[in-house]
């Protein structure tokens, strides 16, 4: 297993649970230091795993490898990001487990909870919501909310279990759970958000750092279930404006038009 960690120290936090789990530190390699995932730090990524190919592959967390300056919502950065990690893993016939963290925003659907560009949910193929147990703080679950190519696999359920005060805390794996992903999502103040509210929300959100190509607003907008109408009555609300470029149109909230 090949391990980028940008949060978590190699000596102080992971190597420590590791041998606390009676894991074999043999077989994990931990890359610690900061690798940013430009063009000069992918290639070095497809070396190392060339030299040594990993049977998996854990990015946490996937944005703080994303290269400075470069927006994680965009998803033209997000998709090539994608594209060299595809490549990577098929040098290495390597499984890929990528780690986001969750936005403060509610969402009505699980799989906007994450944050960066929807680009991220939409190339993986099985996304699971890590989290914690609705009436006990202490179980954590782990919750299947995308499935693409298997069925959906059921809830399990874990617990981190330390004897001792200051002691390296263990996984404590409890079983499996009758919890799915819709027992979870509760609407957002006692009533579901109406499909135009959900398309403001999403112009608002995806025009606030600056003017967009129109078709790539449209099919970021399809991805999340929006429809062409409901986008334009949301684009109408908002008052954004259509400019052209060259040969290309683009789509601005009023204030940066």
């Amino acid at each position: 297993m090949l391990y980028l960690s940008a949060e978590d120290d190699a000596a102080y936090t992971i190597r420590p649970r590791i041998d606390a789990m009676g894991g074999d530190a043999e077989r994990i390699r931990v890359q610690g230091d900061f690798l940013s995932l430009d063009e000069k730090g992918l290639a070095a990524l497809m070396r190392e795993v060339r030299r040594q190919p990993p049977d998996l592959l854990i990015l946490d967390p996937l944005f703080a490898y994303v290269p400075s300056g470069q927006d994680m919502y965009k998803p033209n950065v997000i998709r090539q990001l994608l594209s060299f990690l595809k490549e990577i893993a098929e040098a290495g016939e390597t499984a890929v487990l990528i780690i986001r963290h969750l936005t403060k925003a509610k969402h009505d659907k699980a799989i906007y909870r994450g944050g960066g560009s929807m680009d991220v949910i939409g190339a993986a193929r099985s996304a699971f919501l890590v989290c914690e147990h609705p009436s006990d703080s202490t179980t954590k679950l782990v919750v299947h909310i995308k499935h693409n190519i298997a069925p959906r696999g059921q809830t399990q359920t874990y617990e981190l279990y330390a004897e001792e005060e200051g002691e390296i805390a263990t996984l404590n794996w409890l079983g499996p759970s009758d919890i799915t992903i819709d027992d979870l999502i509760s609407p957002t103040e006692g009533k579901r958000m109406s499909a135009l509210d959900e398309a403001i929300q999403f112009l608002r959100v995806f025009l606030k750092n600056g003017r967009q190509p129109t078709t790539t607003v449209e099919k970021e907008a399809a991805a999340r279930d929006i429809s062409e109408k409901t986008l334009e009555r949301a684009r109408r609300s908002l008052g954004v404006k259509s400019s052209r470029v060259k040969d290309k149109w683009y789509l601005s909230l009023p204030d940066e038009a």
